[in-house]
């Protein structure tokens, strides 16, 4: 076994919110230590796994520039702090600076937006969940507002981690991240899941 490629008899090992983790090998196993509420759990990923091995890669809606839209970005004074949980059950507490809003299909929709690592990060739920999209919910990422204008391209939305295996511990949107128009935008439920 190795750590981070170097052998090692023992070690404290650093965990998947920390800097820099620890990745454990083994054969074709890669391991690490994550760590989620106030449990440590250990992730395995296996080079050999068929279900890697013969992934058929990913379905998309066909792009619409409709569903590419300028929202209006509203932000919190000072950012709100909201408690999310994940698949696993565990609730954590996440930073919201302020929230989108923006008209589709006749609607006006809103959906509160997280601090991303550079821009805003939107975790949301519509009615094509479990018809066609993902049915937990679906990612999607944004650029920083300028002026209180916000770009977001529904074609970019993405499936969460747990859309691909049941070993995965992702947030699920928050409830008031239920968008009441249809998405038919961004990635497809991946068909060989579960």
């Amino acid at each position: 076994m190795t750590c981070n490629g170097e052998s090692f008899r023992s070690k404290p090992l650093h965990t998947d919110i920390e800097e820099k983790p620890d990745f454990l090998e083994l054969g074709s196993l890669i391991l690490v230590a994550i760590k989620r509420g106030k449990n440590c759990l250990i992730r395995i990923w296996d080079r050999d796994y068929p279900g890697r091995k013969n992934f058929s890669g990913l379905k998309h809606y066909p792009i619409n520039p409709a569903y590419r839209i300028t929202a209006r970005f509203v932000p919190y004074d000072p950012p709100r702090i909201i408690k999310i949980r994940d698949v696993i059950g565990e609730e954590y507490e996440v930073e919201f600076p302020g929230f989108a809003v923006f008209n589709l299909g006749g609607k006006e929709c809103r959906l509160e937006a997280e601090k991303g690592e550079d821009g805003l990060f939107f975790n949301f739920y519509d009615p094509t969940n479990g018809n066609g999209s993902y049915p937990g919910g679906r990612f999607l990422v944004t650029d920083p507002p300028e002026d209180r204008e916000l770009v977001i391209d529904f074609n970019m939305a993405y499936n969460p981690p747990c859309a691909y295996t049941d070993y995965a511990t992702c947030p699920l949107p928050p409830s008031q991240n239920r968008l009441p128009v249809r998405l038919p935008a961004g990635e497809m439920i991946y068909r060989h899941h579960g």
